[in-house]
């Protein structure tokens, strides 16, 4: 009997893992948790910003532009609505749990029929990387969760479910729902996660995993139920157009890309590349055939599409072609199934070294450094202080160490009181540095900011009797509107990056600017891309007056209210 035969391992069904997990994380989105905030903590803001205004009755697409597709918001919004009092991260984290648990337990229970420890093997990878909002990459030595990556991870996560569907599921029925359902979540969360899901489901065709019948039902359920949705809501045609935008301003070649992506992951790069070297070798009597006794067949099951070379050279393919558009996630996450295939077929032959050690090179140092960083988060959250902030709701669910909480203060109040040299600096042709939105000090002195607008903005209105309806902030994220519970502006980009994300705007978006009761603009922090933002939206500005809100925030009201703001001439 092979080490993945039937009957192996416990007693206890894996999928059951699946629901006691997605059960956990109910558990905890319950709880009002405190996480130590790590790098790029304000990417969290977007999805918050997005969130709120689908609660708040806008469509992803339809009426504001996003950096991704609509389902993430769609979830985390109703995240927010069962667990008013979470933790955002871990909603984020979360949320595409909606999608991937279903169709993974799916894929366990009928692996489970086979081989209970191929169906661990699936199982206990998916929950480590599904559960810990923690990156492969680190862009800071402070320790912290990650905010930014999330929908890196979502995708890498359902790519991963779909490489075990398609390896493993035999039974063409399920695979037929499966794969549709799958490629709906890929599709509505990230186009090229979408784009190299269908590559995948291709390749398998060829191999013969999935019928032409499976095949064709998929793409029927597919088609049916965009149609249908796009149908009901001009989502589905809104979200194309706003693809197409995203490629029009991310021109980079392919190949650059793709050496940076090589770059950053070269560990994985380089033992996945030993890897299939050795699975060369091994078959070299038979380089294109997987090995076993089959019908003689050159294309199928055991020929030239569906051998372990073939299969490692294809998803590690479609995962270095994915992470060349990432800058933080769960790289080579989808080529897990895979190794697990070919360790699975290692151990049954016997006395192989060679190849379970390049596998274990390949996946171990991922999984480890997720482990590793949770542990030490979690081991040193007694000795970090939390932010209090409560007027933030649950962005200000947040701790850092004492030292970085006292020298964001520090700095806030150096940035207030120097503002002409740091306007000078970017005038001067500086900008703005990874490292600088990396530092936790940063993301803590931006929440102080958000803090102090947001009790500035109350005060003016319980001294002036006015009520500012609609919010934006003219920078990189609005959390005003989920901080005050007010409207944001229609069809304004979330995440305004205008050198990648955020398109010109058109006179229908100054015109909605136009029509928002208060624009605000934050100076200490003061970066190039908040100027740049204000330059994009600087038609729909003109013509207001500048109001002095708070030592580091510019007011710019529609109408000005009956009683000067504070700190105004």
């Amino acid at each position: 009997m092979s080490a993945v035969s039937a009957g192996g391992g416990c007693g206890f069904a894996p999928w059951l893992l699946i629901v006691a997990a997605v059960g956990a994380c109910g558990l905890l989105l319950s709880l009002p948790l405190n996480l130590p905030a790590g790098a790029f903590y304000w990417d969290l803001y977007v999805y918050v910003d997005g969130a709120h205004r689908v609660l708040r009755g806008q469509m992803p697409s339809v009426d504001f532009f996003a950096p991704v597709g609509p389902i993430s918001y769609w979830l985390f919004a109703a995240s927010m609505k069962v667990f008013p009092g979470a933790q955002p991260l871990l909603g984020v984290n979360w949320c595409m749990l909606v999608v991937s648990a279903p169709a993974m337990a799916a894929v366990l229970i009928h692996v489970d029929r086979r081989s209970r420890p191929l169906a661990f093997g699936l199982c206990i990878p998916f929950l480590i990387f599904q559960l810990l909002p923690v990156n492969v990459e680190q862009f800071t030595f402070y320790l912290g969760f990650d905010s930014f990556g999330a929908y890196n991870r979502h995708t890498s996560g359902l790519l991963y479910v779909l490489v075990a569907m398609l390896l493993f599921v035999r039974e063409q029925r399920l695979l037929a729902f499966g794969l549709a359902w799958l490629l709906i979540g890929l599709f509505l969360l990230k186009i090229t996660g979408f784009v190299l899901g269908v590559g995948l489901c291709l390749y398998a065709l060829a191999a013969g995993r999935v019928s032409w019948r499976a095949a064709l039902g998929s793409a029927a359920i597919f088609l049916g139920a965009m149609t249908a949705l796009d149908l009901a809501t001009g989502v589905v045609s809104a979200y194309l157009t706003d693809i197409l935008t995203l490629l029009r301003m991310n021109s980079d070649t392919l190949l650059s890309r793709i050496v940076r992506a090589g770059s950053l992951h070269a560990e994985a790069v380089v033992a996945t590349f030993l890897l299939l070297l050795a699975l060369g070798w091994q078959k070299r009597a038979a380089p294109w055939r997987a090995g076993t006794a089959g019908s003689g067949r050159l294309l199928g099951r055991s020929g030239l599409f569906d051998g372990d070379l073939a299969w490692v050279a294809a998803v590690a393919g479609a995962a270095l072609l994915f992470e060349t558009q990432n800058t933080g996630g769960h790289a080579f996450l989808l080529l897990w199934p895979v190794l697990l295939r070919v360790l699975a077929g290692s151990m049954a032959r016997g006395r192989e070294v060679l190849i379970p050690v390049l596998v274990a090179a390949i996946a171990a140092p991922p999984a480890l450094a997720l482990l590793g960083r949770t542990a030490r988060n979690i081991a040193t959250h007694a000795q970090y202080q939390r932010l209090d902030l409560p007027i933030l709701k649950g962005l200000g669910r947040v701790t850092q160490r004492p030292d970085t909480l006292q020298n964001a203060t520090v700095r806030q109040r150096v940035d207030a009181a120097t503002l002409d040299a740091q306007t000078l600096y970017f005038e001067s042709g500086g900008k703005d540095d990874v490292e600088t939105f990396a530092s936790p000090k940063f993301q803590i002195l931006w929440l102080r900011a958000a803090a102090e607008a947001a009790e500035a903005v109350r005060r003016v209105e319980r001294e002036t009797g006015t009520v500012f309806r609609s919010v934006l902030n003219l920078g990189f994220v609005n959390p005003f509107p989920y901080i005050l519970d007010r409207d944001a502006p229609r069809l304004v980009a979330i995440g305004a990056d205008p050198n990648r994300t955020t398109p010109r705007p058109d006179a229908a978006t100054l015109a909605s600017i136009a029509e928002t009761d208060l624009l605000l603009a934050s100076h200490c922090p003061l970066t190039a891309m908040d100027r740049d933002v204000q330059r994009l939206y600087s038609p729909a500005i003109a013509g207001r007056v500048a109001m002095k809100l708070s030592p580091c925030w510019t007011a710019y009201p529609r109408s000005a209210p009956r009683l000067p703001f504070p700190g105004a001439p």
